[in-house]
């Protein structure tokens, strides 16, 4: 079964409560380097949150960002926000460059401390280097395999 990224972005109104979401910065004492982007005017796909951007022009104003994919250089992570699921071309978003744990979604039997390499095709993370992929960070939990998805996080280095 394939992963659905929306399917991940669910908040319960328990606000005692709240359910892990894909690309939600964790907080556990890392400042994390973060950057405010602009999406490009020429990017046609959505974006979501947990998704890899890489810098498209620098030129004036905030840098611009396009999908990345294995074979771009990754400059960050989009972040989630609670205000907005999607996301889409002059959106401003705020992304994680590095030094900071982020929850990601997998379908792998992952160990705490295994290397994860980021999927563009499915926006996941995966410790089986797919072809040309870069690599994400080291997972800081262990989970079982599962279909469908399951959260995990990683600290993006």
């Amino acid at each position: 079964m394939a992963i659905v990224k929306a399917n991940f972005y669910k908040q319960d109104l328990n606000q005692f409560a709240p359910h892990r979401v894909r690309g939600e910065l964790l907080d556990w004492g890392m400042s994390g380097l973060q950057l405010e982007v602009k999406i490009a005017a020429s990017e046609t796909d959505t974006l979501y949150a947990g998704d890899v951007v890489t810098i498209l022009s620098t030129s004036t104003g905030k840098p611009k960002v396009v999908k990345g994919s294995a074979t771009d250089a990754c400059v960050g992570y989009i972040l989630y926000n609670p205000k907005k699921e999607a996301f889409k071309a002059g959106d401003i978003v705020t992304i994680l460059v590095r030094e900071a744990v982020l929850n990601c979604v997998t379908e792998d039997a992952i160990s705490a401390g295994d290397l994860v390499y980021y999927k563009d095709a499915d926006g996941s993370v995966t410790k089986t280097k797919p072809t040309n992929a870069q690599r994400m960070g080291f997972a800081m939990e262990a989970v079982a395999a599962t279909d469908g998805g399951t959260f995990i996080s990683v600290l993006v280095c």
